[in-house]
C-alpha cells in the first residue's frame, strides 16, 4: 500500500554548505547563533571550496610571504572537487559524497548563496528532474529585457553552456523566437542546479576537460627584496576559477526548467 508523504514524520533533509577558508569560522558560528535554522546539528555539513595559486599579470607565482604562496579560492565551480575530499583530518574517510550516500541520498538540489529568493528543494523543479530522468538540471528565470546583465543557457553546437551577456551582440540579444514571441536567449542563469548522486561521482572525469576561468584582482602580496606587504589599488593579478556551470558541455541528460 502507498504510503501518504504527510504521514512521514521522519524525515529529514540535511544542508551541505560551502564555505572558504576565510568564511568558515564565521559562518558556522552564524549557524549556530541562529540555532542551525531549526535543523538538527546533525544535519548541518560544513566543508570547504579548494584554493589555486594566485598568479601575476605575467603568469608568474605571487607570494602572500618569502615563504608561502598566495591562493584564492577555486570559484563555485571547485564544488565537484570540495565534495570528494574528506570533511575533517579526523574523518578521513568521509565526503560529502559517502555521507550523502550513508544517507540513502539519491538527488540533491544546489544553489548558489546570491540566490535570497531560492524556493529550497523545489518539489515542482525536483520532480520535473526526476521525471525526465535527468542527470543534472537547471532552473533558469525568464529573461524579460533584452539589455539585461546576466548569462544565459543556450546551445553552442551541440553542447548546453551558459552564454555570458558580454558575448552576446547586441543583435543577438534582442533576437526574437517567432514561434514564441519572446526573446530567442531568455533562459537567465541563476545557478539553481539538480544533480543525481551517479552524476556526481562522474565528475572527476569530467574536470580534466574544463578549461579554468581568470579574473583580474587587486591580490595582496610582497615585495620580494624586502618582505614589506604589498596591497595593490589598481588590479595586479590573476585568480583561476571554474564555474559550477561548466560541467554542462559534458552532460547528456540536462533537464532545463524555465520560471517567471
Amino acid at each position: 500500500m502507498a504510503t501518504d508523504v504527510r504521514d512521514v514524520k521522519d524525515a529529514r533533509i540535511p544542508w551541505y554548505v560551502m564555505t572558504s577558508g576565510p568564511t568558515r569560522r564565521e559562518t558556522e558560528k552564524f549557524f549556530e547563533d541562529k540555532s542551525w535554522f531549526g535543523l538538527d546539528k546533525k544535519d548541518v555539513i560544513f566543508f570547504d571550496q579548494g584554493v589555486l595559486p594566485a598568479l601575476s599579470n605575467d603568469g608568474k607565482l605571487l607570494m602572500s610571504s618569502k615563504s608561502s604562496v598566495s591562493v584564492a579560492p577555486d570559484g563555485n565551480g571547485g564544488l565537484y572537487a570540495a565534495i570528494r575530499q574528506p570533511l575533517s583530518s579526523a574523518r578521513q574517510d568521509v565526503s560529502v559524497l559517502t555521507d550523502m550516500r550513508s544517507r540513502g541520498i539519491r538527488y540533491v538540489h544546489a544553489y548558489c548563496v546570491d540566490n535570497c529568493l531560492v524556493r529550497i528543494a523545489d518539489p515542482v523543479f525536483l520532480g520535473y528532474c526526476i521525471e525526465k530522468q535527468a542527470a543534472c538540471g537547471v532552473k533558469v528565470v525568464k529573461k524579460l529585457d533584452a539589455q539585461e546583465s546576466v548569462g544565459v543557457l543556450a546551445l553552442k553546437g551541440d553542447a548546453y553552456s551558459i552564454v555570458e551577456y558580454s558575448e552576446l551582440s547586441e543583435d543577438k540579444a534582442a533576437a526574437i523566437d517567432e514561434s514564441t514571441g519572446e526573446l530567442a536567449f531568455r533562459a537567465a542563469n541563476i545557478v539553481n542546479h539538480f544533480y543525481t548522486i551517479d552524476f556526481l561521482d562522474s565528475v572527476e572525469a569530467m574536470e580534466s576537460k574544463m578549461a579554468f576561468h581568470i579574473a583580474r584582482k587587486k591580490i595582496p602580496t610582497i615585495d620580494m627584496s624586502s618582505g614589506e606587504p604589498l596591497k595593490p589599488t589598481e588590479p595586479n593579478g590573476m585568480k583561476l576559477e571554474l564555474f559550477v556551470f561548466d560541467v554542462f558541455p559534458f552532460t547528456t541528460q540536462l533537464a532545463i526548467l524555465e520560471v517567471l
